[in-house]
């Protein structure tokens, strides 16, 4: 049972890593350990301990629990999810950057046209309707 659940962790390391697409010296840096070490751990040479796979489960943005589990279809769902949750927060934050952007342009733009009615007002209520001045607008 121990040996069953060992392996199913294993695979579930090799296939979370391969499917985010990083290389076992990435994962092994997130861990601070050599690449060798982190190879190890995937054979089923080295025991991971729960801290690094909270590490691991925290930098792939999935429950701990996914490491345990052998049904892959659940487990590509839930990767497929959480990439397309990560994707979404990125759009989000694109989005909200833009937004700030908008906001302060049309903040400008309010400000020049409220300057340039008052010009207007100023102007008619002078009684000089003088061309020139209200061509400067």
């Amino acid at each position: 049972m121990v040996k069953q659940l060992k392996n199913i962790i294993c695979t579930n390391l090799v296939r979370i890593r391969k499917k985010r697409r990083f290389s076992q010296r990435e994962v092994a840096a997130i861990l601070s350990i050599k690449q060798s070490s982190y190879s190890n751990i995937e054979a089923g040479y080295t025991p991971i301990s729960g801290v690094c796979l909270g590490l691991l489960a925290d930098f792939y943005g999935i429950p701990v629990q996914w490491f345990f589990h052998l049904d892959e279809a659940a487990m590509t769902d839930s990767i497929q999810t959480s990439t397309q949750q990560e994707q979404l927060k990125e759009q989000l934050h694109v989005y909200k950057a833009l937004s700030g952007v908008y906001e302060k342009r049309i903040g400008e733009l309010e400000a020049k046209v409220k300057q340039k009615n008052a010009k207007i007002e100023s102007l008619l209520a002078g009684n000089g309707h003088d061309m020139e001045e209200f061509n400067d607008l």
